[in-house]
């Protein structure tokens, strides 16, 4: 008898399934999603291989970028119940163009009641303090939301010079680039510090500490009318080419990207040899672009690649946030340098190269 139940047990034991890894839902607006806000996250928390990432849309079709960029997601909210009807472990939400979808806030509730923790970055946190789960709560987001935070959400406890917070299942991060040390703070959660350490490392920072000084970042009269000139005078605009293959690194990509457009003279696009680029981990980015229809004089951007002529090449992962701005400094100067910068709340030393450097040539062709 003693033999038999020895023998249920093992076999019980064998034909138990192996524990899933935690599930994480990257969450994307098709009207309008901060890009940065969405791939980091997406790509650090991949890399690291202790999580299941799904990239979730809020509707059918593709999800707009707001650097102009287009993705398709893994899929909908309404697919996303379907298939995992416990829920998620994690929901990331970048910013959206649209803070106060109710349907989107409606499926947030939804997460948090089935035991998700709620994750935003940088103004993703007004859609999370619009859900009401906040009220009582520690909270942070980007630095120039301050004031409307504190006025539409007065019940939430707004935290400032910090790069993130976590209350309970809340977790909130301060301006776009914060994005990356928010992400390694997941990847500890689920894996523990010695290997968000090494992802960390892998994306070309020694840590990710919450220490931050927001105080430090204000946009100022000269930086509107930068960016009024910029908009209104600086005609036709700059042309990038981001030049897209598959295993195109997430992270590198998206600063590369959303840095450019954020001059508000430049257009970006993503050229590929096929209509639709699955990135390093998955993401499906979509051509705007083949590559014979590219712009004589743009610029084509790389992304881990080797420098060529007329190439602009990026790092991968955290490197490309330093290499963006020095190649801004140096084409636009450091003081649209600082802007975009300080529109990412990304603490770079902007300063003027010693000497001039050979820059790709410029497009002087016609908006995209």
């Amino acid at each position: 008898m003693i033999w038999l139940l020895f023998f249920c047990t093992a076999f019980l034991a064998r034909a138990e399934p192996a524990a899933a890894k935690p599930l994480v839902a990257v969450l994307a607006q098709n009207s309008g999603t901060e890009m940065t806000d969405f791939m980091v996250p997406y790509g650090v928390i991949a890399s690291s291989g202790a999580a299941d990432v799904i990239a979730v849309s809020t509707g059918a079709g593709p999800i707009d970028f707001m650097t102009g960029v287009e993705a398709r997601g893994d899929m909908t909210i309404a697919e996303f119940d379907v298939a995992h009807s416990r829920g998620a472990d994690f929901v990331i939400i970048p910013a959206f163009h649209d803070s106060e979808n109710a349907a989107t806030r409606d499926w947030l509730r939804k997460q948090a009641s089935k035991g998700a923790t709620l994750v935003s970055i940088c103004d993703g946190v007004l859609v999370m303090a619009g859900t009401g789960l906040l009220d009582g709560h520690k909270a942070t987001g980007h630095f120039h939301s301050l004031d409307e935070r504190r006025r539409d959400f007065p019940k939430v406890e707004w935290k400032t010079n910090t790069r993130f917070v976590q209350d309970g299942k809340f977790i909130s991060s301060a301006g776009v680039s914060a994005s990356l040390p928010t992400a390694l703070y997941i990847v500890e959660l689920i894996a523990g510090r010695e290997r968000a350490m090494e992802v960390a490392r892998a994306q070309g920072v020694s840590g990710y500490s919450a220490a931050h000084d927001s105080d430090a970042f204000r946009l100022t009269t000269g930086d509107y009318w930068l960016a009024a000139k910029s908009l209104l005078f600086a005609w036709p605009r700059d042309v990038y080419a981001l030049r897209t293959g598959a295993g195109v690194d997430e992270v590198g990509f998206a600063f590369a990207a959303d840095m450019l457009s954020r001059t508000f003279r430049a257009k970006v696009a993503v050229v590929a040899d096929e209509a639709e680029v699955r990135t390093r981990y998955g993401l499906r980015l979509l051509r705007r672009m083949a590559p014979e229809e590219v712009p004589s004089r743009a610029v084509t951007v790389r992304i881990g690649g080797a420098t060529q002529m007329s190439d602009l090449a990026v790092g991968e992962g955290a490197r490309a946030a330093d290499d963006m701005a020095d190649y801004l400094t140096r084409r636009y100067g450091a003081e649209m340098a600082a802007f975009v910068t300080t529109q990412l709340e990304y603490p770079a030393k902007i300063h003027r190269p010693a000497a001039k450097s050979a820059l790709p040539a410029l497009a002087s062709n016609p908006p995209l």
